[in-house]
C-alpha cells in the first residue's frame, strides 16, 4: 500500500514540478505544488489515509527533500541548511497530521482541508507562517 501511494504522490509531484514555470517566486511555485499534491491526497485520501501513520512514525524521513529546493532558493543565504531542513520537515509533516485527522482539524479549526478554498488558504497560512511572509 504504502508503495503505490509513494507512487501516485511522487507521479503527481514530478508531473506537477516539471510543468511548473520558473518565472514565479520559489514560494509561489511552492505553493502551486503543495496544492496540486494535496488535490492528489484528496483525490486518493482512502490510500494516502491508510499510508500517513507508516511514513509518519516509520518511514525514512525523505518527502521534505522534495520541497527543500523551493525553500531553500527563497531564503538563499539568510538560512542554514539545517534551519530549511526544518522548514521543509515542519511544513511536510503538519500537512500529513493534518490530511490523517482532517475530521478533528476541522472541528479544532473550522478549516476543512477537503474544501478547495479552505485548502488554499491554508496552504498560503503554511508558507507565510513557515516563509515568514506577510
Amino acid at each position: 500500500m504504502k508503495i503505490a501511494v509513494d507512487e501516485i504522490i511522487a507521479e503527481e509531484f514530478n508531473q506537477y514540478s516539471q510543468l511548473n514555470s520558473h518565472n514565479i517566486s520559489a514560494k509561489e511555485q511552492l505553493r502551486e505544488i503543495l496544492l496540486h499534491v494535496c488535490n492528489a491526497m484528496i483525490k486518493y485520501r482512502e490510500l494516502t489515509r491508510l499510508s500517513i501513520p507508516y511514513l509518519i512514525m516509520n518511514d525514512e524521513i525523505s518527502l521534505p527533500l522534495d520541497i527543500l529546493p523551493f525553500i531553500k532558493e527563497h531564503f538563499g543565504v539568510n538560512k542554514s541548511e539545517a534551519e530549511c531542513r526544518v522548514i521543509a520537515f515542519q511544513i511536510v509533516y503538519t500537512m500529513q497530521v493534518i490530511f490523517y485527522r482532517n475530521e478533528d482539524f476541522r472541528k479544532y479549526s473550522g478549516i476543512d482541508i477537503t474544501n478547495k478554498v479552505h485548502l488554499n488558504n491554508f496552504i498560503n497560512m503554511q508558507l507565510n507562517l513557515f516563509l515568514e511572509g506577510d
